[in-house]
């Protein structure tokens, strides 16, 4: 079973924008291509994937919160 681009983004939590740019930068290959009906090439993402965009974005918001936290000077 894959998903397509717009199914992942909404699975995983993450932006289509975060996505492409993960794509764009290989972090995250999708699982395949397929052609649609206009013959566009739509990529797809299968389960490896969308737990690797799970774990890619629970490490984006970890480190955003640690980021945010008070640093104590003793």
């Amino acid at each position: 079973m894959t998903f397509n681009a717009e199914q992942a983004v909404c699975i995983s939590g993450c932006s289509l924008r975060q996505l492409r740019y993960w794509r764009d930068t290989r972090l995250v290959q999708p699982a395949c291509f397929e052609r649609d009906e206009d013959g566009k090439l739509d990529e797809r993402y299968d389960f490896a994937n969308l737990v690797e965009l799970r774990t890619i974005m629970g490490t984006v918001s970890y480190t955003t919160l640690r980021s945010h936290e008070p640093v104590l000077d003793l």
